[in-house]
């Protein structure tokens, strides 16, 4: 799972208000009117065809139930960059957490392996 990712992640837009790098997962909030959303872009490796990416978001972090990808919005999507953010404001939510989900099927089997990397408001 380690070649997933690339080194080097994308720049956050000027929209944004704040951001953290987190080895190729860059967490930040976009400003969109008054309003500010979590987002998570990830820098993938193209060569990696065996693992997929979700963004999941939360308003209940104690309820591993309740990660969904419903509530997101996906703004880029290509064979490098995924770049996801929340539909809910921080601002209209006591709690709110988004996470990357990469599973990787491994070759020849039917298992999946999940990773996780979580962040909260």
């Amino acid at each position: 799972m380690a070649t997933a990712s690339a080194t080097s992640p994308s720049m956050p837009s000027a929209s944004t208000r704040s951001s953290r790098d987190r080895g190729g997962v860059v967490e930040d909030l976009e400003t969109i009117g008054a309003s500010s959303y979590l987002r998570l872009t990830v820098t993938r490796n193209p060569a990696a065809t065996d693992v997929t990416f979700s963004i999941e978001v939360t308003g209940t972090i104690g309820d591993p139930l309740s990660w969904t990808t419903n509530g997101t919005t996906v703004e880029t999507n290509t064979s490098t960059t995924l770049t996801t953010r929340d539909n809910t404001a921080t601002s209209a939510a006591a709690q709110r957490s988004i996470r990357l989900k990469i599973t990787h099927l491994e070759v020849g089997a039917d298992r999946k392996r999940s990773g996780l990397v979580t962040l909260k408001k």
